[in-house]
């Protein structure tokens, strides 16, 4: 899971270094091309895979256990860590032009850096929590200790320490997300996985929708360093959310519905 979630940061990484780099020499007008025919090429490549063949049953139903969580709790996780996820690809690089001088190729290659530890972490993050499977909200609280940690610093680190601030904000805020999807994943019987993801990534979408505005809404009243405290906040407020969601143990395929976590 974490790795397929791998591709949305490598595709970060890949405009934050093309794009303002075209934009800076023709124009932003002419840089969107580039997404453009990105996206035309992709729609003909998929469109010329074939269909991948229906997974076992029995290979789908063998987990020898579900975590136990509320999920209205785990999926206000989501909406929070995506909401800070979308504003920190939306607001890094303007920040860094506004309040640190960068040029516009500067600042998308270290929006690029940062994305390099999100496609780091999302496989990282994946490794640590197989080893410790029952134990993934952990691993999710602690993701979200470091985002909030890093994203304090940020405006409080020099030149020479930022590319270790951006690495460590890749790595934490960007980099929980297959983590999430599988503990959602895990909690369900196998024939409720459909609904309970989609309504797990109708939230993370409603958050990257509703948050970033309000980081606006403080970039443009109280300044940058603020904004990003906001951020932080949100990020703990998240690592309490999900610890509201625990629920101690595991339950086996055979004991029935899981009422709890309904």
């Amino acid at each position: 899971m974490s790795i397929k979630q791998s591709g949305i940061p490598l595709g970060g990484i890949l405009a934050g270094i093309l794009v303002p780099t075209v934009a800076a020499t023709t124009g932003w007008r002419w840089s969107m091309v580039i997404p453009i025919v990105a996206c035309i090429a992709l729609a003909i490549v998929s469109s010329r895979l074939q269909r991948a063949q229906r997974p076992d049953r029995d290979v789908i139903g063998a987990s020898p256990a579900r975590v136990r969580i509320r999920l209205p709790h785990a999926y206000a996780f989501g909406f929070l860590m995506a909401g800070i996820q979308v504003a920190i690809f939306i607001f890094l690089a303007l920040y860094l032009v506004d309040a640190r001088g960068f040029d516009a190729s500067r600042a998308g290659s270290a929006l690029a850096l940062l994305l390099v530890g999100g496609l780091v972490g999302r496989p990282a993050w994946g490794w640590v929590s197989d080893r410790l499977h029952h134990e993934r909200v952990r691993v999710l609280q602690m993701a979200a200790l470091l985002s909030a940690t890093f994203l304090v610093i940020l405006p409080l680190v020099d030149d020479s320490l930022l590319i270790v601030v951006l690495l460590g904000i890749g790595l934490c805020s960007v980099g929980w997300n297959g983590v999430y999807l599988t503990l959602i994943t895990e909690a369900v019987p196998v024939r409720l996985i459909g609904s309970t993801t989609g309504m797990a990534l109708l939230l993370v979408n409603l958050g990257a929708v509703v948050l970033p505005p309000v980081v606006g809404l403080f970039v443009a009243g109280v300044g940058w360093s603020a904004s990003w405290s906001l951020c932080a906040a949100m990020s703990l407020l998240s690592v309490g959310m999900i610890q509201i969601a625990r629920i101690r143990g595991v339950i086996s395929p055979l004991e029935g519905e899981l009422t709890n976590a309904l």
